[in-house]
């Protein structure tokens, strides 16, 4: 089997991990909340680091683990005394493959999708579309912005804040999009 995985930071930090056991291979891009806490060097470069530091390198049940590890996560911010509302809360998408015995488990939370290739050549891609429709909602309004003041899209990126904030309180909600965060 021949794994191959890319990620692309940009600041000195980088808000990804890629997790590579015996029967578990993992993404996690993380996201940092619109509402910052002062965790350095951001809240979703502490979670996905606190994720991949307590995934075992053979699990049978990822799903179980990863909730033990979302309490942790939890416990860990109460204790810090972080504000526990989702505004505040960092999260991050997650796309896996799982190898159990002949079977192949594959699952995505958030806009990170996983793709791999079967022996017989297809190609397999798993992915969750609906934060990316949220986040073309904010680009679309910020195109607007940038257009109608002459401005450019970073300057707009600033004006649509609210939408952001109303878009990431729509998370792990019905009508929202799933995602990863620190929950009991």
């Amino acid at each position: 089997m021949k794994v191959e995985y890319k990620t692309r930071k940009c600041h000195y930090y980088n808000e990804d991990r890629i997790f590579i056991g015996k029967n578990l291979f993992m993404v996690m891009d993380g996201a940092t909340p619109l509402v910052k806490n002062g965790v350095k060097p951001t809240e979703a470069s502490w979670l996905v680091s606190f994720v991949k530091k307590r995934l075992p390198l053979t699990c049978e049940n990822v799903v179980g683990k990863l909730k033990e590890i979302s309490i942790s996560a939890l416990e860990q911010l109460v204790e810090w005394k972080f504000p526990i509302d989702d505004k505040y809360m960092p999260s991050c998408g997650i796309s896996f493959v799982n190898f159990l015995g002949d079977k192949i488990v594959a699952q995505t939370l958030g806009d990170c999708e996983v793709t791999f290739r079967l022996k017989n050549g297809e190609v397999v891609r798993v992915y969750q579309d609906d934060l990316i429709k949220l986040d073309a909602i904010a680009v679309e309004k910020m195109e607007k912005i940038a257009k109608e003041k002459n401005i450019p899209m970073l300057q707009a990126r600033k004006e649509i804040n609210d939408i952001l904030i109303k878009h990431r309180s729509y998370m792990n909600k019905k009508g929202g999009y799933s995602v990863f965060t620190p929950r009991k």
